[in-house]
């Protein structure tokens, strides 16, 4: 008899990875709130707001969506994480708030203007 490896997602159904992949999340985020790593907490945080986000525009909730995304965002931002800060603004629609997100990266002591 075969034993089924339950950390590997690929062989689940989909709701069940969906699931096993949120409490992977969860329990990372409880890791590093008992580490004291409040960094790693607000990372953690972050990845679980963008699924719930992902999860609410899957059945047309625009507002938690948007609120969960949002959220995400200025949690990614905290932790310098840049590019994933920008993802979701992406996927938000907010594409002149992402290159600013981006410019103030790359290019943090120019000016447009001069």
């Amino acid at each position: 008899m075969r034993q089924r490896n339950f950390n590997d997602v690929s062989t689940m159904p989909a709701p069940l990875s969906v699931a096993r992949h949120i409490l992977t999340k969860m329990q990372a985020h409880m890791c590093f709130r008992k580490a004291k790593d409040h960094r790693g907490e607000r990372i953690a945080q972050a990845h679980i707001l963008e699924e719930e986000g992902r999860r609410c525009d899957a059945v047309d909730d625009f507002e938690g969506f948007t609120h969960n995304l949002q959220t995400a965002v200025e949690l990614f931002l905290e932790a310098k994480l840049v590019g994933d800060a920008v993802r979701n603004l992406e996927r938000m629609g907010k594409f002149s708030e992402a290159a600013g997100e981006v410019t103030h990266v790359v290019l943090p002591n120019w000016s447009l203007t001069e």
